[in-house]
């Protein structure tokens, strides 16, 4: 069975008009009808009855109809859904972070800034000290790192420094720099670690001051 079957079946049914539905699918006529008769075949039963003065459907057709648009339906998702998660806008994320890491504020604007304009991406957060942090990235169960002190180049990990000093503007109070990550980005944020399934395109890193 084809998706352009079900396609061409949903027309018809729509329609309930071969020349019509022809014309909205933007094919001739008599290969639509030969696709339609090849789906009844293939399911082993008459689904629309017609003549030369109408086009109806079986009880058998109607109950296909149903499925037939919920499987298009389904497979437009899952397609959208591919696309998302293949350019980085879906998926999950999942990051590690020491305690005092989450205080600062070029962690909380960096996560802030990530789901703000990712927002589909599920982001997980898992607190844990610098050097097991080190181990569970190699372990593929982490995505990204935030560590403090000073680490050598570890073989299989990007090492990446960051300047955790940011200039505070005149708007910028010094409670903001107090309130931990969880406080900045909402209650979509969760702490359970995501299943490797399911992960987006985000590349494995770490950072460290």
């Amino acid at each position: 069975m084809q998706l352009d079957q079900l396609r061409y079946f949903v027309a018809v049914a729509g329609e309930l008009h071969f020349r019509r539905a022809a014309e909205r699918l933007h094919i001739s006529q008599p290969p639509l009808s030969f696709h339609i008769k090849a789906l009844e075949r293939e399911v082993g039963t008459q689904l629309l009855n017609r003549n030369t003065r109408q086009v109806s459907l079986t009880e058998a057709g109607a109950a296909f109809l149903v499925r037939a648009r919920r499987i298009l339906s389904d497979v437009a998702e899952a397609t959208e859904e591919v696309k998302r998660i293949s350019t980085g806008r879906a998926g999950s994320l999942r990051i590690g972070f020491t305690i005092s890491t989450s205080f600062h504020p070029f962690f909380c604007d960096s996560v802030f800034r990530y789901r703000r304009a990712y927002p589909e991406v599920t982001v997980s957060l898992s607190e844990n000290v610098s050097e097991r942090q080190i181990d569970v990235l190699l372990e593929e169960r982490l995505d990204v790192g935030f560590l403090r002190g000073r680490f050598d180049q570890v073989a299989g990990l990007t090492m990446s420094p960051a300047f955790l000093h940011p200039a505070y503007g005149p708007n910028r109070s010094s409670a903001t720099r107090q309130t931990p990550v969880w406080e900045f980005i909402g209650r979509s944020l969760h702490f359970a670690r995501e299943p490797a399934s399911s992960r987006g395109s985000c590349r494995r890193r770490s950072s460290r001051r």
